[in-house]
């Protein structure tokens, strides 16, 4: 970290209004953005993120849903309404 920074970052800290968390997301972010790898800062236990890494993390629900295929049709078969058909693409080229 560069002596300017620490010495603003110095100088907040002694505001006792100013909130901890604000200043590690800024040094992170500056940082980040100068090309240097992120800083590994915890605060209150939790990792300290960019905000700009946040939106690239993926959820389990989301994994599930990237793992459906968008064009997958499930439609009931009129004569057993308890089976499913699944549309084959491919079913064309069997015939």
């Amino acid at each position: 970290m560069d002596k300017d920074l620490a010495d603003k970052a110095e100088k907040i800290l002694e505001d006792e209004s100013f909130d901890l968390k604000i200043l590690c997301r800024a040094i992170i972010t500056k940082t980040a953005k100068e090309g240097r790898s992120p800083l590994r800062l915890e605060t209150l236990g939790q990792p300290v993120v960019p905000e700009n890494t946040r939106e690239t993390q993926t959820k389990p629900e989301q994994i599930q849903e990237n793992l459906q295929p968008e064009n997958e049709v499930i439609e009931e078969n009129e004569t057993k309404p308890h089976v499913k058909v699944q549309n084959n693409p491919f079913a064309n080229l069997a015939k």
